[in-house]
This record gives structure tokens, C-alpha cells and sequence, in this order.
């Protein structure tokens, strides 16, 4: 890392130049873990480096099957810190089957997203661009990421919500499948505290948050299966530039900016 340079310049250098550390560094590593499964293991993680996945999506996507190879695969990537299994959890914090697995490490995501796909060029020299926000889908990818960097912090989240003396019966990513009776529906962190005392947290990343994000998030607590008579909290956990209209409305019990984690 160069103190004269930029960060930006230096992750540059380091990520995009033939023989940078960065570029070169995690091939070696991924390899030397997984070996001879290092394919397979890659193929897996770019799949879900995209979006998180069920066990069943995973297999389907990359049309092998849902053997117990292929379960001792998602284990071992999880088992190496690279992947996290998120399990939904019912009231009274009852672990249900459903469960989703997300890219834990981010500088994996990044590598596969920007720098994998990009090697020929990069060993050519020919990959160039001018500012980060110019690579593909780079705001999305800084969405999944910003999710990840607030799901590795859950305590910090708690004691920013003041609930880090209350007993936590759960506090996970959810999902719900669509049925009969209800609508498909998923929440970046829902947290349950004390009997039927729901706090449903959306994580946000983005240059400008406007008003819509108050419409979203009412048609996820909408659609949200949850006990009859129970407390619902919305949160909105973000960085980027917050329109003044979300705070004015006061929908969100709590606003949350990233920083505040941090002190």
C-alpha cells in the first residue's frame, strides 16, 4: 500500500495489475485450501456471489446434483469462512428448514464479480477504467456488500438499537416462500426480542435513499407472517445520502446510519 497514492490507486494497483497482490494472491490460496475441488468450489461461490441462494437454487443453477458431495462442498466453503448458511427462524426462535446461503467474505465477491471474469485483460494490461462506479453493476454489488458488512455486526446493531441487555430470541436474514395463504417475502435482518417483539430491520445502500423505501418496506411487513398480536418495528440501517422526506414521515421506529455502528 502506497501512502502517496490514493486508495482508490492503490486498489487499482494492487487488484487490477498483473502481479498485484490482490490479483494474484487468492488463485494460490483458494487452490492450496480446496485443491483438486477447487473448481467445483469456485463454481458454487460465483453463484451465490450474485445473490444469496437456497442449497436446492445452488444445485439447480449449476444443474449438478444435491448429493451429499455436494452438501459437504457448501460445508467446507462455510467451514472456510467464505460462505454463511442464514437459517430463518420461526416466533419464539425455532429454527425452521428454510435457510439461504450468502457470500461472507467480501473480498470474495469482489474478486469473482470484477477481477475472475477480467484476467486475460488484466494479464494483457488492457483492462482500464476510469473511477470504480464505472464498473458493472458496481452500486448493486456495494448494496450486497454494505448487507454483509451490518449481518457481521449484529451486536454492534443491538446496542445501537438499545437492545443489547434484552434477551434475543432471534435475529437472522428471513424469507418466506409464497403458498395459499401467503406472499413471498424476504427481510435483510429481522430481529425478535422478548415475547412477539419484532424489530424488521432494512439494510440500504445506495447515493440517494428517497420515500420509496417506506413503501417498500410496508409491503414486506405486509406480506410478513408473524404472530397476531405482536409489536412490529421498522428499522432502516444505511449509508449514502438520506432524503430528509424519510425522516419527516417517521415511519421507521429507528434510522440507523452506518457510522453510528462505529463509534
Amino acid at each position: 500500500y502506497d501512502l502517496k497514492n490514493s486508495t482508490a490507486d492503490n486498489l487499482k494497483r494492487l487488484c487490477f495489475t498483473k502481479g498485484g497482490y490482490l490479483f494474484e494472491d487468492f488463485e494460490r490460496i483458494f487452490n492450496d485450501i480446496f485443491e483438486k475441488k477447487s473448481e467445483l468450489y469456485k463454481k458454487i461461490t460465483k453463484v451465490i456471489a450474485e445473490k444469496n441462494y437456497t442449497a436446492q437454487e445452488i444445485s439447480d443453477t449449476l444443474k449438478i446434483s444435491s448429493s451429499g458431495e455436494f452438501i459437504k462442498s457448501l460445508q467446507d466453503l462455510e467451514l472456510s469462512g467464505f460462505i454463511t448458511r442464514d437459517y430463518t427462524y420461526k416466533p419464539n426462535g425455532l429454527r425452521s428448514k428454510l435457510s439461504k446461503y450468502r457470500i461472507s467474505d467480501n473480498y470474495l465477491r469482489f474478486y469473482l464479480k470484477y477481477i475472475d471474469k477480467n484476467t486475460d485483460k488484466i494479464n494483457k494490461d488492457i483492462f482500464k477504467f476510469t473511477s470504480f462506479s464505472d464498473l458493472l453493476s458496481w452500486e448493486s454489488i456495494l448494496g450486497l456488500q454494505f448487507e454483509n458488512l451490518i449481518l457481521n455486526r449484529i451486536p454492534d446493531l443491538l446496542r445501537a438499537l438499545g437492545l443489547e441487555n434484552e434477551k434475543i430470541i432471534s435475529a437472522s436474514p428471513y424469507f418466506q416462500n409464497r403458498t395459499n395463504k401467503t406472499k413471498a417475502c424476504q427481510i435483510d435482518l429481522l430481529i425478535e426480542c422478548k415475547p412477539n417483539n419484532f424489530f424488521i430491520c432494512e439494510i440500504k445502500y445506495r447515493k440517494q435513499i428517497t420515500t420509496k423505501v417506506i413503501e417498500e418496506v410496508k409491503n414486506k411487513i405486509a406480506s410478513l407472517k408473524l404472530p397476531k398480536y405482536c409489536s412490529k418495528r421498522a428499522v432502516l440501517i444505511y449509508a449514502g445520502e438520506l432524503n430528509e422526506g424519510v425522516k419527516e414521515s417517521e415511519y421507521f421506529d429507528k434510522i440507523i446510519e452506518f457510522s453510528d455502528l462505529l463509534k
